[in-house]
Protein backbone atom coordinates (compact mmCIF):
# COMPACT_ATOMS: atom_id res chain seq x y z
CA UNK A 1 0.00 0.00 0.00
CA UNK A 2 1.37 3.40 -0.97
CA UNK A 3 0.95 6.46 1.21
CA UNK A 4 1.33 9.91 -0.29
CA UNK A 5 2.05 12.83 2.01
CA UNK A 6 2.10 16.47 0.96
CA UNK A 7 3.97 19.51 2.19
CA UNK A 8 1.21 19.94 4.79
CA UNK A 9 2.54 16.91 6.71
CA UNK A 10 6.23 17.70 6.20
CA UNK A 11 6.86 19.36 9.57
CA UNK A 12 5.25 16.59 11.65
CA UNK A 13 7.32 13.82 10.05
CA UNK A 14 10.71 12.98 11.55
CA UNK A 15 13.67 12.67 9.18
CA UNK A 16 16.19 11.91 11.95
CA UNK A 17 18.54 9.00 11.11
CA UNK A 18 16.88 8.19 7.75
CA UNK A 19 19.49 6.79 5.35
CA UNK A 20 19.67 8.52 1.97
CA UNK A 21 20.17 6.09 -0.91
CA UNK A 22 19.19 8.19 -3.91
CA UNK A 23 19.75 11.77 -4.99
CA UNK A 24 18.52 12.69 -8.46
CA UNK A 25 17.69 15.78 -10.46
CA UNK A 26 14.94 15.40 -13.04
CA UNK A 27 15.31 18.23 -15.54
CA UNK A 28 12.31 19.59 -17.39
CA UNK A 29 11.99 19.81 -21.15
CA UNK A 30 14.85 22.02 -22.43
CA UNK A 31 12.73 23.09 -25.41
CA UNK A 32 10.34 24.78 -23.01
CA UNK A 33 11.63 27.83 -21.18
CA UNK A 34 11.46 25.92 -17.89
CA UNK A 35 14.76 26.28 -16.06
CA UNK A 36 13.64 24.35 -12.98
CA UNK A 37 13.89 20.70 -12.14
CA UNK A 38 12.61 18.22 -9.60
CA UNK A 39 14.87 17.10 -6.78
CA UNK A 40 14.24 13.44 -5.92
CA UNK A 41 15.59 11.97 -2.68
CA UNK A 42 15.19 8.29 -1.87
CA UNK A 43 15.38 7.38 1.81
CA UNK A 44 14.79 4.55 4.23
CA UNK A 45 12.04 6.19 6.29
CA UNK A 46 11.94 5.07 9.92
CA UNK A 47 8.39 4.04 10.78
CA UNK A 48 9.16 2.91 14.29
CA UNK A 49 12.11 2.76 16.68
CA UNK A 50 12.27 -0.62 18.44
CA UNK A 51 14.34 -0.12 21.58
CA UNK A 52 15.68 -3.48 22.65
CA UNK A 53 17.64 -4.71 25.60
CA UNK A 54 21.29 -3.92 26.32
CA UNK A 55 21.13 -0.63 24.43
CA UNK A 56 20.47 -2.19 21.02
CA UNK A 57 17.98 -0.38 18.80
CA UNK A 58 16.29 -1.69 15.70
CA UNK A 59 14.01 0.10 13.27
CA UNK A 60 10.96 -0.67 11.17
CA UNK A 61 11.70 1.09 7.91
CA UNK A 62 10.03 1.60 4.55
CA UNK A 63 11.46 2.95 1.33
CA UNK A 64 10.27 6.49 0.65
CA UNK A 65 10.76 8.99 -2.14
CA UNK A 66 10.75 12.72 -1.48
CA UNK A 67 10.10 14.87 -4.54
CA UNK A 68 10.58 18.64 -4.51
CA UNK A 69 9.12 20.28 -7.61
CA UNK A 70 10.33 23.38 -9.46
CA UNK A 71 13.74 23.49 -7.77
CA UNK A 72 16.10 26.26 -8.83
CA UNK A 73 19.20 27.89 -7.32
CA UNK A 74 19.81 24.83 -5.13
CA UNK A 75 22.71 24.78 -2.67
CA UNK A 76 23.72 21.54 -1.02
CA UNK A 77 26.28 21.28 1.79
CA UNK A 78 27.29 18.01 3.40
CA UNK A 79 29.43 18.29 6.50
CA UNK A 80 29.88 15.28 8.73
CA UNK A 81 32.49 17.08 10.77
CA UNK A 82 35.44 15.25 12.25
CA UNK A 83 34.06 11.94 13.47
CA UNK A 84 37.28 9.96 13.56
CA UNK A 85 35.99 7.79 10.69
CA UNK A 86 32.78 6.92 12.59
CA UNK A 87 30.58 8.37 9.86
CA UNK A 88 30.94 7.08 6.32
CA UNK A 89 29.01 6.66 3.11
CA UNK A 90 27.61 3.15 2.90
Amino acid sequence: METVETELEFERLSWHDCNIWRLEFMVGDPDEADLTSDLVIGIDFILEWLCGTQGKTKFRIAPATLVFHDVSDLRVAIDWGSSGCQVAIH
